[in-house]
């Protein structure tokens, strides 16, 4: 999972304090699901454990996201981009599940670029071309900056929407 902000308002792929102690009490549950696997089985545990937090409460924005991000992580980017589009469901309002969606999307676009067709359908949806994972990665970055005034917010998904918008140029071939 990537390094987690400790302010009152998180960075794009963080945490607020109290969502940091709420993932954090999982790890027990986490670490005896991997067991002997050690810290090979914890990506998978943490993604059982997350996966059913998920379903049990269905009006909780961060157990999607953190799904989201654990996914990214195991560059299952299919799944991250459902995890994503989950959390914006949960919680239209938090700017965190646009970002998500929108890196997913990009990366699974980065990923099924280089590895043409022989990409495996859950590091990117079999139903989008790369322009398309590249276009939904810019529309997931635009509602993300129309939902936010925070000055590095802004900054950031600029840059994420300008690597996206080259990203299609090239594509176009007018890069």
């Amino acid at each position: 999972m990537p390094m987690f902000g400790g302010s009152k308002r998180p960075k794009l792929d963080g945490l607020t304090k109290d969502e940091e102690k709420r993932r954090d009490a999982l790890n027990p549950e986490v670490l005896r699901r991997a067991g002997e696997g050690g810290v090979a089985g914890q990506g998978p545990a943490a993604l059982a454990v997350l996966k059913e937090r998920t379903e049990a409460e269905p009006g909780e924005f961060l157990w999607a996201c953190l799904l989201g991000w654990q996914l990214m992580s195991m560059h299952r980017f299919t799944g991250a981009i459902d995890a994503f589009a989950e959390a914006t469901k949960r919680d239209a309002s938090d700017v965190r599940g646009y970002y998500g969606a929108g890196a997913a999307h990009f990366e699974a676009a980065q990923a099924k670029n280089d590895r043409g067709p022989a990409t495996p359908a859950d590091v990117a949806p079999e139903g989008l071309t790369v322009d398309n994972l590249y276009h939904e990665a810019l529309r997931y970055f635009r509602a993300a900056l129309d939902q936010t005034t925070e000055k590095d917010e802004r900054t950031t998904l600029t840059e994420a929407a300008a690597a996206a918008e080259r990203a299609v140029a090239r594509k176009a071939g007018r890069l």
